[in-house]
């Protein structure tokens, strides 16, 4: 049997009234039994009515998503305890108040009401809102609107239904976040990659330079007028080898020899050397604590950071202004994280200024590379900083506003083990002595280096590609002292020529040559067992005595 509306109860329970108040009959008459009988239904009605509404109190309790019916005047008829948990303001009920009232301490209802459009539309209306639970965070909600409709047609109310979405809110912010960053790495990925392949090709050339200048000044007297332009070239190959080790250290292959150093120390005997050339009305100060931990660095390469951020935060002022150089230890831990950084020590070298700072566009660009706001310049220092800290497993933050200056930290692992001092080793005279198996693709690299090399006593085999060094290994009947192994051939990698050389000539030293870092193809040709490595461009003397200290060794 289908039990009675609540609309259905009521209608009943009047006509039982009004049928009261009409016999009003006697105890004796037959009016009177009647109404006993009308008595007794309108109690079963009543009971049927508690019941029912218990029964959907029940129901709409055990919900666990928020939800109220309004009447057309938006006054609240019901409302869950979901509903009241939520969104209640103040200790009174929510049945009889007006929903904007209740839930908002407005006088007039919301701009954007779903229940408003739903009773001007008689659709379904869905909004988002926030809003803030308990004196907690906010959390987000998705509202929806439905409107009921009465007998006759017309719209009689509207049940509004609000659900909890924070969690989906926060994983979608979370997952577009993470999609965000993984898209900046695969671009700076994708910038670095070009960077280290411009460098390589640039070093190859400058190595070609370098060496025949040297030549040059071989053959000419010291009196020579033209050593004064020859310098002036030297200088400027020098200048174009430091522009390409910045592009390598942004590529990632800034490390050439780490090695264990104090933070504060370095700062202080690095910083002189920085400032020379800084306007005097720029005022620098330090802060470095002499208990500040040690890093593993390489020394060249931090102090082209240190150079490349004071410089920039010197640029960034019109018309003078301090500059703060600061070291301090700081522990990163879970709750604390820090761009990529595992927890645990480090230590932070930060450099603030009080420039005019930069916008939030520029900011979000300041590592990408020629990408500078100066008129002039190259636009290399921030990219070099990004690559040679990221290569030391560290991580730089910029924070910056217009007009509030700019503050960069470097954040590099704290080591406990104390600085070895330098082996000191007597260099020989510039004259060598032995066989040379040249292995190099680029032909202007190959003829300046064979001259170089027999300029000074070598006797130089030369071979284009792997399999050109496998056969003049296999034909020549003499001994073979040492091999110059270039990275990049057309024809071989490295490596496979390296095991294939060691298969012929057992015991055989190479000299692994690039003009890519030692971190970048060269590792795997020292992994598998070169002990040696030198960077292009190099000079006449950093090759000879390379090679001197090669073949000392047993």
């Amino acid at each position: 049997m289908k039990k009675p509306t609540y609309r259905e109860l009521e209608k009943r329970v009047r006509d039982l009234e009004h049928r009261l108040h009409q016999h009003e009959p006697g105890p004796c008459s037959p009016e009177s039994k009647i109404f006993g009988e009308g008595i007794s239904d309108r109690e079963k009605m009543e009971e049927a009515l508690k019941a029912s509404e218990q029964s959907l109190s029940s129901v709409l309790n055990a919900v666990q998503d928020a939800i109220m019916v309004l009447d057309p005047e938006l006054n609240i008829i019901l409302a869950n305890n979901t509903m009241e948990e939520w969104f209640k303001r103040g200790a009174a009920p929510l049945e009889g108040r007006k929903c904007y009232e209740a839930f908002h301490e407005r006088k007039t209802p919301c701009d954007a009401c779903p229940t408003i459009r739903a009773l001007r539309t008689g659709k379904q209306e869905m909004i988002e809102i926030s809003s803030q639970l308990d004196g907690s965070a906010s959390g987000f909600f998705e509202l929806f609107a439905f409107p009921m409709f009465g007998q006759e047609g017309g719209i009689k109310g509207v049940v509004e239904f609000a659900r909890d979405v924070t969690a989906r809110k926060r994983a979608q912010e979370e997952k577009a976040r993470m999609q965000t960053k993984l898209q900046e790495a695969q671009r700076m990925q994708a910038i670095a990659t070009l960077a280290g392949g411009i460098a390589h090709q640039f070093n190859n050339a400058l190595a070609s330079i370098s060496l025949s200048i040297d030549l040059i000044r071989m053959d000419l007297p010291k009196d020579n007028p033209l050593l004064v332009h020859i310098k002036k070239m030297k200088s400027s190959t020098e200048r174009m080898t430091h522009l390409t080790s910045q592009l390598l250290a942004y590529a990632e292959g800034g490390r050439y020899q780490t090695k264990i150093i104090s933070t504060h120390e370095f700062v202080r005997n690095a910083l002189p050397a920085v400032l020379h050339d800084l306007d005097s009305s720029v005022h620098v100060d330090t802060d470095l604590p002499p208990d500040t931990s040690s890093v593993k660095a390489d020394v060249t390469q931090m102090q082209m950071v240190l150079s490349a951020v004071v410089h920039n935060a010197a640029e960034s002022m019109e018309s003078g202004g301090w500059i703060r150089v600061a070291t301090r230890n700081e522990i990163i831990g879970e709750s604390s994280a820090i761009g990529d950084l595992a927890p645990g020590p480090y230590v932070c070298l930060s450099v603030e200024d009080n420039g005019k700072g930069m916008e939030e566009e520029v900011l979000k660009r300041v590592f990408e590379p020629f990408f500078t706001t100066k008129f002039h310049g190259r636009g290399l220092g921030m990219p070099a900083v990004y690559g040679i800290i990221k290569g030391h497993d560290g991580c730089v933050v910029v924070d910056s506003e217009p007009g509030k200056g700019t503050r960069v930290r470097i954040y590099l692992p704290a080591v406990e083990t104390k600085e070895k001092k330098p082996e000191v080793r007597e260099r020989g005279p510039l004259k060598g002595a032995g066989t040379v198996l040249l292995i190099e693709d680029e032909a202007l690299i190959m003829d300046v280096s064979r001259k170089v090399l027999e300029r000074i006593g070598y006797r130089v085999l030369q071979a284009k590609t792997g399999r050109e060094a496998l056969r003049v290994c296999g034909n020549f009947k003499e001994n073979i002292d040492l091999a110059v192994l270039d990275v990049v051939l057309p024809d071989m990698g490295g490596k496979e020529i390296y095991q294939s050389l060691m298969k012929e000539r057992p015991g055989l030293k190479v000299l692994v040559c690039s003009g890519y870092s030692i971190d970048g193809p060269a590792q795997d040709i020292l992994q598998a067992g070169a002990q040696w490595f030198i960077q292009k461009p190099f000079s006449l003397l950093e090759l000879n005595r390379m090679l001197q200290d090669i073949l000392r060794k047993p």
